[in-house]
């Protein structure tokens, strides 16, 4: 079953992520407010996703650290105007979200071949 961890400084949108994660039939480590706690929850569960609100990555660097040790990264976020924020290859997701939206994004994250070092 694959991992996911979410890092969100939102609570209900914390929440609904881990509804969402958990009703598509993923195993949840965990929900970080900050990247010191998401750096804790990944070096003891070593996630193959982690769902990172935008804000939190722009201000750590956390994804790239995350990528480095193999997890897959969804980028979420409020604002619509986000996408050059962040590499060409790496996903968005827009807040708010259709259901669907985020299986459909996960589904394509987790077939994807993963990238050459």
């Amino acid at each position: 079953m694959k991992s996911v961890l979410i890092v969100e400084n939102e609570s209900v949108i914390a929440m609904d992520l881990a509804d969402q994660i958990k009703a598509c039939g993923y195993h949840l480590i965990g929900l970080a407010r900050c990247h010191e706690q998401a750096e804790e929850l990944a070096q003891r569960h070593a996630p193959d996703l982690a769902i990172i609100d935008l804000s939190i990555d722009l201000r750590s660097g956390l994804a790239a650290r995350l990528k480095q040790r193999g997890a897959k990264v969804l980028f979420v976020t409020g604002h619509s105007d986000a996408r050059g924020r962040i590499g060409a290859e790496d996903r968005l997701l827009i807040k708010p979200w259709a259901n669907s939206q985020l299986s459909i994004m996960i589904r394509a994250l987790f077939e994807e071949c993963p990238s050459a070092a």
